[in-house]
């Protein structure tokens, strides 16, 4: 994605709605990687290691 970014923003420039939709796109794709990334970690932490516990606390 960063190859068709880099196109568009060279060839059409970087404030269109093409350029903006293919970056919005390429962002989404990199989050919803790094989620899925760390959701099969932390399941594979708990199948290896069952007595792990891992807990989310609010800071003060």
């Amino acid at each position: 994605m960063e190859l068709v970014g880099g196109y568009l923003a060279s060839s059409v420039g970087w404030d269109t709605m093409s350029y903006i939709i293919a970056a919005t796109i390429e962002e989404s794709l990199e989050i919803i990687g790094l989620t899925m990334f760390v959701g099969f970690l932390i399941g594979y932490i708990v199948e290896k290691c069952p007595q792990t516990t891992i807990r989310f606390a609010a800071s003060d």
